[in-house]
Formats: structure tokens, C-alpha cells, sequence
């Protein structure tokens, strides 16, 4: 009787799948997630009920469909807009470098040399030194930094030093 019951149950649940499959093909897109989100939802929901699932696993389910719409807002938080703008001006500045290589933006200055390095005009070679050492282990390409750091960095120590290339 059992067995009979189980085969039953299956039918029927293929039956379901297959009216359900030919449904959501016919459907747009939109909706199609939206079903698909709703199926899912109501699987999660049906697994917790039974004890075979976590509860988290329901609130992570149910979180799912408002993610599209959580996705949309997050453009409205300023910190997140910065961070973006700036991502990506710091994209296009790397693209102009891989696109020009020889190009020198300008000459750089004992000041401006100084200032990047931290030290004053006329710090000694080993104050030089020792201050380019600092920052070129924090801005290397290497250890996570940019290569328009780090030659940043090793223009201003020549400039400072009176290296000529």
C-alpha cells in the first residue's frame, strides 16, 4: 500500500513538474524569474517546515527575490557612488597608460618630488633613500600597489637625487 502510495505521489509530481516547465516556457522572461523565485521560495519554505532544511536557509530564500531591487538602490548610497566614480576613473587612467607608455604627463618638480616623498627639499641622500624605501614596499606592484605609484615614487627619488635617464 505504501509503495503504491509513494509511485502515486511521484506521478502526480512529475505530472506537475512537466505542466509547470511547459507554463514557465511560455511566460516572459520577467516572469519567469519571478516564478522561478516563487518556486524556490516556496521549495525552501516546504524543507524548513519538514525539519530537513535550516531556518537561515528560508531567510537567505526569502531575501533572494528583493535582491534585483536592493541591487537598483544601492546606486542612491553616496559613499558607494564615490567609490565607483573613482574606480572607474582610476580604470581609465590605467587604460591611458597601457595606451601610451612613453608618455611623461610633465616634468616633475624638486617640490612636488619632496612632497611625495614626504621629506623636505633638502633631506640627505640617505633620508632620500630611507623615505623611498618606505613607500615603494607599501605602492609596489607587487605587494598590491599601482604601477603609476610606484613610478611615481621612483621619479621623484631620481629627481631628488639629480638621476638623469
Amino acid at each position: 500500500m505504501k509503495a503504491i502510495l509513494t509511485i502515486t505521489l511521484l506521478i502526480v509530481l512529475v505530472i506537475c513538474a512537466r505542466s509547470a516547465y511547459i507554463w514557465l516556457i511560455k511566460q516572459t522572461p520577467s516572469r519567469r524569474w519571478r516564478a522561478a523565485a516563487i518556486c524556490l521560495g516556496v521549495i525552501l519554505l516546504a524543507l524548513v517546515v519538514s525539519g530537513r532544511a535550516h531556518w537561515l536557509y528560508a531567510v537567505i530564500g526569502g531575501i533572494l527575490p528583493f535582491l534585483q531591487k536592493l541591487a537598483g538602490l544601492i546606486r542612491y548610497i553616496p559613499l558607494v557612488n564615490f567609490l565607483r566614480q573613482n574606480f572607474n576613473r582610476q580604470q581609465n587612467s590605467y587604460q591611458n597608460q597601457q595606451s601610451n607608455p612613453d608618455k611623461d604627463s610633465s616634468d616633475m618638480t624638486r617640490e612636488q618630488a619632496a612632497e611625495i616623498l614626504g621629506i623636505s627639499i633638502d633631506a640627505s641622500k640617505d633620508k632620500i633613500l630611507a623615505a623611498h624605501k618606505r613607500l615603494i614596499q607599501k605602492n609596489h606592484p607587487d605587494t598590491g600597489g599601482t604601477d603609476y605609484f610606484a613610478k611615481k615614487i621612483n621619479k621623484a627619488r631620481d629627481v631628488l637625487l639629480n638621476k638623469r635617464k
